[in-house]
């Protein structure tokens, strides 16, 4: 507390010299119209006038007398710093000096001042695809490779140190917790352990832990949550991670990279930002498989097999599920799956396939494919007979989306922007009406569908009897024979298990 204290007393000597003469006085001339801009947990940043110019000055709020460990840091962030300048991976620093008030002399730099830091920027801009995200990370990527191979740990890797200048180019800032490599660098000041060596929003678990070995491996961590920053507007927090492709299925490589990124344990992360470019090239551009017809019938249909068995173990035959943490959790389980499976959803005369079509809207709505679904039931048929196995959903009738006044339909489309709906000929004509005025879509509207009556799905994979053009018209029947004559699903559903197999899954007799 007296630490903080006389910091806090510190910055305002500070700020009262600036208020009081509005400049600094530097042996290349006078720093005028200082204004506070910022502050950080030692130091005071002011925005200002050098020469013709507008740079940044962050002025520490420690003595250089004391030679405290926050000021030993502060010159070797200077010193070594202002080497890279050039890289155009770090804020260039112009000039270091120190501001004599009273009895106390307080260290400063001068440095290139950026328009916003990337904070302040995703306040304004969202990130919808892929490629805005790949346009951030590989900067940032490349960032991390300079800083490294000079043998320096950020360790303060977050979006209020990354700064974005007029043009779009991202830099890091802010070194004073970083960790220079004693064998490149002359070391000024130890580590004391109850220095603060990390920020609780973005570091690395090992950080928080006393006097851990400095690795790049920590800023890669932090790398790993700046990206599902981007996308959903936070880092992960517990063991829970909300999966990218739920914001757009652009996204779905990166989940893989995210994944690694913010492994537990450092040795299992990506070891340097080398390692994560080749990482996302990879996931990008994965090398062809030359996956034969039958490898990839036994595959997807054993996938398939793994979801029935997760779904409901120890059992067989027609099995029903009712409870709703249970539906949720089976409905998890063919979404994760539904791009390596290649599943589908049939009703007989209509099919789709799932490939990133599939997320959850609230504990009891499903958005599968274009349509919300309340799934009131699953049934399940379950044998050995790989290929017959099928999961349908029961969904129960969905209120009306209450934009088309009081018409009654059966089925209804209306599109979802800006947190609310819009009718489909809003949609299709690319403008909607908000807050009475006219608001281009621009491609951010997404297609919305509901059944008002109980409907039902039937999923399995593209091998599967139920996906067979042949047997179109007995799954047909079969869904209208539950949908529209009511007739008991226990009675009509065997009816699915006498379905011709698809031609490429004979190979499996």
């Amino acid at each position: 507390m007296y630490l903080a204290g006389k910091i806090d007393e510190n910055k305002n000597i500070i700020r009262q010299y600036i208020k009081e003469y509005k400049s600094i006085n530097t042996i290349l001339g006078e720093i005028e119209d200082l204004t506070e801009i910022g502050q950080g947990g030692n130091a005071v940043v002011f925005s200002a006038t050098w020469g013709k110019g507008t740079v940044a000055v962050k002025v520490l709020a420690e003595n250089s007398i004391e030679k405290s460990s926050k000021y030993l840091r502060f010159i070797t962030e200077v010193r070594e710093i202002i080497k890279l300048s050039d890289t155009q991976a770090v804020v260039p620093i112009y000039f270091f000096g120190e501001l004599p008030i009273n009895e106390h002399r307080f260290p400063f730099m001068v440095m290139k001042k950026y328009p916003q830091t990337l904070d302040a920027w995703k306040k304004k801009n969202e990130i919808t695809n892929l490629d805005q995200l790949l346009s951030i990370i590989k900067q940032i990527v490349y960032c991390l490779e300079v800083i490294h191979a000079n043998n320096i740990v950020h360790r303060d890797i977050k979006p209020q140190n990354i700064l974005i200048d007029e043009n779009g180019e991202l830099v890091i800032g802010d070194f004073g917790i970083s960790w220079f490599d004693p064998e490149h660098y002359s070391r000024l000041v130890k580590t004391e352990k109850r220095e603060r060596l990390a920020n609780f929003g973005f570091s690395a678990p090992e950080q928080f832990q006393i006097n851990p070995e400095p690795k790049p491996t920590m800023d890669l961590f932090a790398l790993g949550q700046i990206i599902q920053w981007l996308v959903t507007g936070f880092p992960v927090r517990g063991l829970g991670r909300t999966q990218l492709r739920d914001f757009d299925g652009s996204f779905t490589p990166m989940d893989f990279v995210v994944d690694q990124l913010l492994q537990q344990d450092p040795l299992k992360r990506p070891q340097s930002a080398e390692e994560v470019s080749k990482l996302i090239k990879l996931v990008l551009n994965p090398p062809e498989t030359h996956e034969s017809e039958e490898e990839k019938v036994i595959r997807v249909l054993r996938g398939f097999d793994k979801i029935i068995r997760l779904a409901c173990p120890g059992k067989m035959g027609l099995i029903r599920i009712t409870e709703r943490e249970k539906i949720n959790y089976v409905l998890g389980l063919i979404s994760e799956n539904a791009v390596d499976l290649g599943l589908w959803w049939t009703q007989g005369s209509s099919d789709n396939h799932l490939d990133g079509k599939m997320r959850q809207l609230d504990d009891e709505t499903w958005l599968i494919d274009y349509g919300e679904h309340k799934v009131q039931e699953i049934w399940i048929k379950k044998d050995d007979s790989l290929d017959h196995q099928y999961i349908m959903l029961h969904c129960a009738p969905m209120p009306s989306f209450g934009i088309y006044g009081d018409k009654e339909y059966r089925y209804e489309e209306a599109a979802w922007f800006m947190d609310r709906y819009i009718t489909r000929q809003e949609y299709d004509d690319g403008v909607a009406e908000i807050d009475g005025k006219s608001v281009e879509l621009l491609g951010r509207a997404e297609l919305r569908t509901r059944e008002l009556e109980p409907d039902y799905l039937f999923i399995g994979t593209y091998a599967n009897p139920i996906n067979v053009d042949n047997n179109r018209s007995t799954v047909d029947w079969v869904y209208h024979a539950i949908k529209d004559k009511g007739l008991p699903i226990e009675e009509v559903l065997p009816k699915l298990d006498q379905l011709k197999r698809h031609p490429v899954s004979i190979m499996l007799s």
